[in-house]
């Protein structure tokens, strides 16, 4: 998607990004001075996360045509099409054939397609990583909504 349209699904979809800083929250009894701490911990986060997801933006899009990088996967998009092509290669009519799907040897910059594959398994990694970090904050929510009484108070006893 072009245009507005690609910009309001762009995002729609870093919006589910900044997901987990309701976990801060969740967390923010363990603080020392939350009043002071978690706004500054909130907010530091969210301008750092947000400078680092448009400055990938933006070297993602200088490295490769807006065709070429796919809606899938943008960023390795953009390393294998350098990996095989060159600059000229990539502006010519039929590239995407070229230089992504019928690429058999990374000729140009073979070093991206290693590139490539360290991303993709950071992304993988990543991806573990969110899925137990969204689990850590999960007894604190339980315990908070048992001693407020919304659920069975067994979820709010602990050992001592």
């Amino acid at each position: 998607k072009k245009g507005v349209s690609g910009a309001v699904a762009g995002a729609g979809l870093v919006f589910f990004a900044f997901i987990g800083f309701d976990m801060v929250a969740s967390l923010s009894e363990e603080v020392i001075h939350p009043e002071r701490n978690m706004p500054i911990g909130i907010v530091g986060s969210l301008i750092l996360s947000t400078c680092l997801y448009v400055s990938v933006a933006l070297v993602v899009v200088g490295m490769a045509p807006i065709d070429l990088l796919g809606e899938t996967v943008p960023v390795i998009n953009a390393l294998l099409v350098n990996a095989c092509c060159t600059h000229q290669e990539q502006l010519e009519t039929g590239a995407v054939q070229t230089c992504l799907t019928e690429c058999s040897a990374y000729s140009v910059h073979p070093w991206l397609a290693t590139v490539g594959r360290v991303v993709s398994v950071g992304a993988i990694l990543g991806l573990k990583a969110s899925c137990f970090t969204s689990l850590m904050g999960q007894p604190r929510i339980l315990f908070s909504l048992a001693r407020e009484g919304l659920i069975p108070s067994v979820f709010g006893e602990i050992n001592a």
